[in-house]
């Protein structure tokens, strides 16, 4: 059985890379960052959650939503 993190949010800019992200404890502050970046002009943003066991795609960002 894998062990939960202790961040449960990761946000990639553009795509997804293995390594390239930052990880947040809460929702709160991985959408902080999400709008920092999408407002510095990030084309897309993609936030995972650690839920079941395993990293999920939760939400694709882009400036038009």
């Amino acid at each position: 059985m894998t062990n939960p993190p202790s961040s449960k949010w990761r946000v990639y800019l553009d795509q997804v890379t293995e390594g390239e992200h930052k990880s947040f404890r809460s929702e709160n502050k991985a959408y902080v960052y999400v709008r920092e970046q999408i407002a510095a002009g990030t084309a897309k943003v993609i936030v995972h959650q650690w839920d079941s066991g395993g990293w999920g795609l939760y939400e694709v960002v882009t400036p038009d939503n």
